[in-house]
């Protein structure tokens, strides 16, 4: 599973690659960890603060479980058994620097939730208190710092876009039976396939096809007084692949190859809202106009 490979990265504390980076960023302050047992530590970190600011020390325990659906957790905040206080403030207090520094707190997870054997989706959900009185634009300045750790991970892990994509579609889940759904899902469904369907007067037109082996068509509902005009369009085609895995070409909105297509054509955004089940999902995109339209 690539949760397991992806969940040491944050965990390893003192890793080579994490020493590195906490030495250039904070300038060698205090990094130490203490495990606890298997899925529990102790981790003392300092770290600077812009100007003239006094550092700040945190003292954060961590502890990670797998959830029933499969789904990794990584939870950390501040320390609350007495005898681990007292060992992270001998470890504090034993170093120069970090022990004239300000005692900050933070809660917190990572969540990895696995998409395909090799694929998760990473979401890190952090809250801050650096303690004292310090600017706005300062925490906003170390929240950005935290959370761009998500992207030095993915940045890392970076793959193939298109093996990747494959891999996903290999692993997408099979599509629902309309028992499955409930009344406003099958409700939207029914609402969609209406449009295929000739209404009345109103005829499909072909069109000129972009390529011989699709045939297109295009419908016009003409508009009552005040309303805008509507059109229909259709397009149906032979394709040399499965329907799930068509489905999940579809479903995946957001795939490397989807990406890239919406950016070549210079579209301002693409983007995933939320997903509301394994069959549920709320795009949002937003696509340039080929002339200026009121």
């Amino acid at each position: 599973m690539f949760t397991q490979v992806c969940s040491p990265l944050r965990w390893n504390f003192k890793s080579y690659e994490r020493m590195q980076q906490h030495e250039l960023n904070d300038k060698g302050r205090v990094c130490e960890v203490q495990q606890l047992s298997v899925h529990s530590t102790i981790a003392v970190v300092a770290k600077q603060f812009p100007g003239n600011l006094d550092d700040r020390v945190f003292a954060v325990w961590n502890v990670w479980r797998e959830e029933n659906n499969g789904d990794i957790v990584m939870a950390f905040g501040d320390i609350a058994d007495p005898a681990d206080v007292a060992a992270a403030n001998c470890i504090i207090e034993a170093d120069p620097r970090a022990s004239k520094a300000i005692r900050g707190g933070t809660r917190g997870l990572w969540r990895l939730a696995p998409v395909a054997p090799n694929v998760c989706t990473l979401t890190l959900v952090q809250q801050g208190e650096v303690g004292g009185i310090i600017p706005l634009w300062i925490m906003n300045f170390r929240i950005k710092s935290t959370l761009s750790f998500v992207d030095d991970i993915r940045s890392r892990s970076q793959r193939n876009g298109n093996v990747v994509d494959a891999e996903v579609r290999d692993a997408f889940p099979s599509p629902p039976q309309r028992a499955q759904l409930d009344d406003e899902q099958n409700a939207i469904v029914e609402s969609c396939l209406s449009l295929e369907t000739e209404d009345g007067d109103i005829k499909w037109i072909p069109l000129t096809p972009p390529s011989p082996f699709v045939d297109t068509w295009i419908k016009h509902a003409k508009p009552k007084k005040g309303e805008r005009s509507v059109a229909v369009g259709k397009a149906i085609a032979i394709i040399d692949c499965s329907a799930p895995l068509a489905t999940a070409w579809y479903f995946m909105f957001c795939s490397r190859a989807r990406f890239r297509t919406h950016i070549e054509e210079d579209n301002p955004a693409r983007l995933q809202n939320c997903e509301l089940s394994l069959h549920e999902r709320v795009f949002r995109y937003d696509q340039e106009a080929p002339v200026s339209a009121a």
